[in-house]
């Protein structure tokens, strides 16, 4: 029987009354509790611990009534009820969310509802809804059939190494299309030299209008070949100038009127 002292004589009393107090509660309110005082001999934590309290051997651990305390704290072992102590955290949004969502049985309505006037997947799916519209609107609709000629606009990681300047002409073509992988890419017969994929999508490619009788398709100059173009000509032979070209002529052109006026 525990009786009451006075001053620093009582601490040893309030322990093991706190500690009556605690199992008294846990044991009426956890269900599994009874099974700690089985686990401990087993446990990797408080095994050798246990071992050891049970001899007398350590004094910061203390067993009262089968279980391991650490002063007032209780050790409790590794158990699947630790571990749902741990993932707590992880459950509460879960159960924010689930709460948020459920109807009340008065209003026939969620919180959320109440608050925001609609659901929650309402608002994301009119937000997609939204960025949908804006993304198509610069989508550029066209389709491309097998057999069809287009010109190819070239990225800088289409380039060989070593071979990309900002005068290179950065469309070439025209080519041709083989098998359509799906409406967004174009599988095109490019040329051998041209080392790069053949495939290609269809925001870098462009409509060619030309006679299905044309001989001269594919004699713009190469990109990837200075001085051949894509028929085995040379420069010479009559070509389309590209913008970089045209440019750099005028460019000249202009110097040369101002420096016959000065």
């Amino acid at each position: 029987m525990l009786r009451h002292q006075a001053g620093s004589f009582n601490c040893d009393a309030d322990d093991l009354s706190r500690r009556t107090l605690l199992l008294t509660t846990m044991s009426t309110k956890v269900v599994g509790f009874e099974t700690f005082t089985d686990k401990y001999t087993t446990d990797p934590s408080f095994g050798r611990i246990f071992q050891v309290a049970t001899e007398g051997h350590r004094y910061d651990f203390a067993l009262y009534n089968g279980y391991l305390f650490h002063g007032l704290q209780l050790c409790i072992p590794d158990y699947s009820l630790r571990t749902k102590l741990k993932q707590w955290d992880l459950a509460l949004p879960q159960a924010k969310f689930a709460y948020k969502r459920s109807k009340n049985r008065t209003t026939d309505l969620s919180p959320f509802e109440i608050v925001y006037g609609q659901k929650p997947y309402g608002i994301i799916r009119d937000i997609n809804t939204k960025y949908k519209s804006r993304v198509d609107s610069h989508r550029r609709h066209i389709l491309f059939d097998v057999g069809d000629f287009v010109w190819v606009v070239l990225t800088r990681d289409r380039f060989p190494v070593g071979e990309y300047n900002k005068l290179k002409d950065r469309k070439i073509g025209s080519y041709e299309v083989v098998p359509k992988i799906n409406d967004n890419a174009y599988r095109l017969r490019l040329p051998s030299h041209l080392k790069t994929s053949d495939v290609f999508n269809v925001k870098r490619l462009s409509p060619c209008f030309v006679d299905s009788d044309d001989t001269t398709l594919n004699l713009r100059t190469s990109s990837f070949q200075p001085g051949v173009n894509d028929a085995g000509g040379s420069e010479t032979d009559d070509v389309e100038l590209s913008d970089c070209t045209l440019m750099a002529l005028r460019y000249h052109e202009l110097a040369d009127q101002r420096k016959g006026g000065s």
